[in-house]
């Protein structure tokens, strides 16, 4: 009787509370799904930045390819071509 009557009384509250727990569950995904999210979108933000950064770098080297006068350096320094009538020297460090 005392239980009943309890029920009753309190219906609404009970229903309320039992609303809110269901909601603030659905909510809880939804904040740690959002925290991924943003995480996972600062990372892809500095592999855009660092592709872009790359990307400058690699423009500014394909113009300087264009270049003669850098072609053959980097032939001199990688390769090590010499023009004809030029000696070439080994350097011995002791």
């Amino acid at each position: 009787m005392f239980f009943t009557t309890f029920l009753k009384e309190r219906f609404w509250y009970i229903v309320f509370f039992l609303a809110l727990a269901y909601f603030f569950f659905l909510i809880r995904n939804d904040i740690i799904q959002n925290s991924f999210l943003k995480d996972e979108k600062e990372a892809i933000t500095k592999d855009l930045e660092a592709g872009k950064a790359k990307q400058v770098e690699l423009k500014n080297e394909l113009k300087m390819l264009n270049k003669n006068s850098y072609i053959e350096k980097l032939a001199r320094e990688k390769l090590g071509v010499v023009q004809q009538g030029e000696r070439p020297y080994k350097v011995i460090l002791r």
